[in-house]
């Protein structure tokens, strides 16, 4: 395994991770601001996938093996993005999200009545890019 963050970041965000994550579909003008593998919690179900935030959109894909299961992908505007708001790992989380949620925060992003939420490794990072200059 890799020593250095910056290292770590080139092995997990290579081309060869595209036989596990499918590319989310974009379109030509849209710039990618920030992505990583994160587990989407759905109920006490735990799918795993790719976050891509791009300056118009939140896309999450499910990886292959998840998407063979049923999970589907995820896209919303930015614009329709209402409130996202850091959640703490613990007790609550783990009755409500499953032992994923029981070890580590989760963002949770609501939008257009609804919400989803997600763990990933720099919680800060994903919450700066959907909170930034929305599309």
């Amino acid at each position: 395994m890799p020593s250095s963050k910056r290292a770590l970041q080139t092995w997990v965000y290579s081309p060869w991770m595209a036989i596990w994550f499918p590319a989310p579909s974009l379109d030509p003008a849209e710039v990618v601001v920030f992505q990583a593998s994160a587990n989407l919690l759905r109920g006490r179900r735990s799918i795993g996938g790719q976050i891509t935030v791009t300056d118009k959109r939140f896309h999450f894909v499910p990886n292959r093996l998840d998407g063979l299961t049923g999970a589907r992908s995820v896209a919303i505007a930015k614009s329709d993005i209402t409130r996202v708001a850091e959640e703490p790992a613990g007790g609550d989380a783990l009755k409500k999200r499953g032992l994923a949620a029981s070890i580590r925060p989760q963002l949770k992003v609501e939008y257009s009545g609804q919400n989803l939420v997600v763990i990933v490794r720099d919680l800060g990072a994903l919450t700066a890019s959907l909170v930034g200059s929305q599309g």
